[in-house]
């Protein structure tokens, strides 16, 4: 009796969810929300981190104290940030992995199986072998999961084909493949979300309708609940009509104040992201500019442009802030800019004007009050 008095409860809460999504309104004009550039009015303390040679890309481990970087000759290094001391660890000819653990100070790389436990020895270790993965999700304690690949059989016109996917884990320095399978009807163009927490991984697809609209669908996944080929542990989490977001570029989750929230950066050439969290729902106006996903604690975008420079766009308050505005960059990405806990502290590769474009300097602005 209470696991059925449980399902309808949850079933209660989709339903709202989605009634929600269903009815969606969102502020701002046409051309989207603007941000209020509070520049000016922002003091801020910048200073160059020094580092074995200029930085390809790089890792802050904030519990720690301490960033882990790759740079030009392809060397990863440990910078202390409490002394500034640094410490040679190995070799990576692959691109390090934004994934990160609280605690311990591992670092992967991003296309592989390949881990350094900094800790504890300067080794290169790998599990499942020296695979590809197509993204890695997050870290808990000492366990990675990693989405390793997937695939949907040919449908019909009715219906389309089952998804297939595989995951690789690590627990307990035993590594394990896990697949399950999904239903065809989630529907299709797959998007997976930037910011996943543990247990779960959020993905977006687009279901068509065959009497209502298309929907873009909001589902999440409990990685812990897989198992070899059995069904996925899949949940609905909303919907939004087609009509209402087009074409989704990338999809970001949230945890704000303890609260999930979604961003969609869009297609639509003026109402460039569409951001949905309980209370709040609006579009914003990047203007051409792509928004760099920096953090999933804070509903903080960055974006890049040479001759404007680094800006910080808060979707909490709508204001932005520009730093480097006299800098020029071939390109910025997320792999460049990360946003500290408290969200008070950016730290920035950046090409100097000397630079010779193969690596970038360090540089943290703290924000003041």
């Amino acid at each position: 009796m209470r696991f059925l008095l449980y399902a309808a409860l949850v079933s209660l809460c989709i339903v709202i969810r989605t009634s929600q999504a269903e009815e969606l309104r969102c502020l701002g004009s046409d051309g989207g929300t603007p941000f209020i550039n509070v520049s000016e009015s922002v003091s801020t303390k910048q200073q160059v981190l020094h580092t074995r040679g200029q930085v390809k890309e790089f890792i802050l481990h904030e519990d720690l104290n301490q960033i882990v970087y790759r740079n030009q000759v392809n060397q990863v290094h440990i910078l202390n940030l409490s002394d500034s001391s640094d410490r040679f660890i190995n070799y990576s000819n692959a691109k390090l992995s934004k994934i990160t653990e609280k605690k311990l100070g591992r670092v992967l790389t991003s296309e592989s199986t390949y881990y350094l436990d900094t800790a504890k020895d300067s080794f290169w270790r790998f599990f499942a072998g020296p695979h590809a993965v197509k993204e890695h999700l997050f870290t808990q304690k000492e366990n990675i999961y990693s989405l390793e690949h997937y695939w949907q059989e040919a449908g019909n016109l009715l219906t389309n084909g089952k998804h297939h996917f595989s995951f690789l884990t690590l627990e307990s320095e035993n590594s394990y493949r896990r697949y399950c399978v999904a239903p065809g009807n989630i529907g299709v163009n797959l998007k997976w979300a930037k910011g996943n927490l543990y247990p779960y991984v959020y993905f977006t697809a687009v279901k068509p309708g065959l009497v209502v609209e298309d929907r873009v669908m909001v589902y999440r996944m409990a990685v812990d609940k897989i198992g070899g080929g059995r069904p996925c542990p899949i949940e609905e989490v909303t919907y939004y009509p087609y009509s209402k977001v087009g074409e989704v570029k990338s999809f970001y989750h949230f945890n704000v104040d303890g609260v999930d929230a979604f961003a969609f950066h869009l297609t639509d050439p003026k109402r460039n992201l569409f951001w949905d969290k309980p209370g709040e729902c609006a579009y914003y106006n990047f203007k051409g500019k792509t928004p760099i996903f920096i953090s999933p604690n804070h509903p903080v975008f960055a974006t890049w442009k040479n001759g404007e420079g680094l800006g910080i766009h808060n979707l909490g308050d709508k204001t932005e802030m520009t730093l480097f505005k006299q800098l020029k960059q071939p390109s910025v990405g997320s792999e460049s800019i990360w946003l500290s806990d408290n969200g008070k502290t950016i730290y920035s590769a950046l090409i100097t004007p000397n630079g010779n474009g193969e690596g970038r300097l360090i540089v943290s602005t703290k924000i003041k009050d």
